[in-house]
């Protein structure tokens, strides 16, 4: 099953963010000489420091305080909506959100219990819903007065 994808909820002080996805550091990993640094996930296959272009020799962990303030940005689940802390995104699982137990099971059905499938319909079935919403009040409004 795929992890969901968290981004920061808030405001991220630029000097902790990651030049390469432009998000809070997720798992910050410094490159060496330069001492730049980025996601483990930004550079791990890259033998070339994306910020100044000089080549890695190396990679090592920031200094802990790095990775504690890191660790503690406030992220938004972007399946689900939940706000958590990056430290516990890394094991977070959505529980998608439905209203009937047979909703449930028709979404389980049709996409054969893969958890990314079923909050994919979800959120296919929340904007039908919406727009069914904003037509019902676009429908229910009265008429300007000329």
């Amino acid at each position: 099953m795929a992890q969901p994808l968290c981004e920061a909820s808030g405001p991220v002080d630029d000097d902790m963010r990651c030049a390469v996805c432009l998000d809070s550091w997720q798992k910050p990993l410094m490159v060496r000489p330069c001492e730049h640094i980025f996601c483990w996930h930004c550079v791990r296959d890259v033998t070339t420091c994306p910020e100044c272009r000089g080549k890695i020799e190396s990679f090592a962990l920031p200094h802990r305080l790095i990775v504690k303030g890191s660790e503690g940005v406030q992220v938004r689940c972007t399946e689900c909506g939940k706000d958590m802390p990056r430290s516990e995104s890394y094991a977070h699982v959505c529980v998608p959100k439905v209203r009937t137990a047979e909703e449930a099971a028709q979404i389980a059905r049709q996409s054969g219990g893969d958890a990314a499938a079923v909050a994919a319909q979800r959120a296919r079935r929340e904007e039908e819903r919406r727009r069914e919403e904003e037509e019902q009040q676009q429908q229910s409004r009265p008429a300007p007065v000329e």
